[in-house]
C-alpha cells in the first residue's frame, strides 16, 4: 500500500493526530515518500531523509527531535497495526541539549 494512503487512513482514524501539528513537515514527507510503497521505508532511508531535511532547512537538533516526534505517531500506528515489523523511526536519535546556535542577548540594567 502507498504511504499517502496509509497517512490518510491514520488521519481518518485519529482526527486529532499530532501528525498534523506542523503541516509543512508532513507535506514534505508525503512529497518525498507519498507515492512510494511502505516496503521501501527503512530506518536508514528515514535517517538519510531526516538528515537531508535538516541540512536543507538549517534546522537544529532540537527541531529535528520535534519533527521526529511528530512522525512517530504515524510510525507507531503502522507498528501497532502490524504493517511494519518495528517502529521504523524510534531508533533514530537527535541530540536535545546542545547549546543554541545564536548566543543569547542579555540586556544590562541600563538598557
Amino acid at each position: 500500500m502507498k504511504v499517502k494512503t496509509l497517512v490518510k487512513i491514520h488521519i481518518f482514524e485519529f482526527k486529532n493526530t499530532r501528525l498534523l501539528d506542523r503541516k509543512n513537515h508532513i507535506a514534505y514527507f508525503l512529497h518525498s515518500f507519498g507515492n512510494s510503497h511502505l516496503d521501501i521505508l527503512k530506518t536508514s532511508v528515514l535517517f538519510d531523509w531526516l538528515t537531508e531535511y535538516k541540512a536543507k532547512n538549517n534546522f537544529t537538533e532540537k527541531n529535528m527531535c520535534h519533527i521526529k516526534c511528530q512522525l512517530n505517531y504515524f510510525f507507531k500506528w503502522l507498528f501497532i497495526r502490524n504493517l511494519t515489523d518495528c517502529n521504523l523511526i524510534e531508533s533514530i536519535k537527535f541530540k536535545q541539549n546542545l547549546p543554541p546556535k545564536k548566543p543569547r542577548v542579555i540586556l544590562s540594567e541600563n538598557e
